[in-house]
Order: structure tokens, then C-alpha cells, then sequence
């Protein structure tokens, strides 16, 4: 796997309240980089996908309120 610079800039801004959204295009290690900082079965972790037409509809005019399931 290749280590990245946002990596560790990701992982230091975890658990601050805030959401982290990667953004980018197709292929480029968004998922991948995600499922490496945040560990799995988290309670604090909304796990959406812009792939998903239901969330793409949600996400584009959505607060994080509305989108918490």
C-alpha cells in the first residue's frame, strides 16, 4: 500500500467533532484511505458513498442532521 502525506494529517483531525469528507475523483484511494484511519465498527462513523443514488440525491443538499440514519 502506498503511505500518503494526508494520512497522518487525516488521522490527527479524527475525533474533533467535525466530519472529513475526501473528496476526489474515481480511483484514486479515497475508500482506501478512509478504511485505514477509521477503524471499522466505530460508533462515530457514518459510512456514505456518492455511488449510492439514494445518498448522491441526499448529499447534495443535506446537512448532517438529515443524513444520520
Amino acid at each position: 500500500m502506498i503511505l500518503r502525506k494526508i494520512e497522518d494529517g487525516t488521522q490527527k483531525k479524527l475525533h474533533r467533532g467535525k466530519a472529513i469528507i475526501p473528496l476526489g475523483p474515481r480511483q484514486t484511494g479515497k475508500t482506501t484511505l478512509v478504511k485505514k484511519v477509521c477503524p471499522m465498527g466505530s460508533n462515530d462513523l457514518i459510512w456514505l458513498t456518492g455511488d449510492d443514488a439514494n445518498y448522491n440525491t441526499r448529499l447534495k443538499n443535506s446537512s448532517i442532521s438529515t443524513l444520520k440514519p
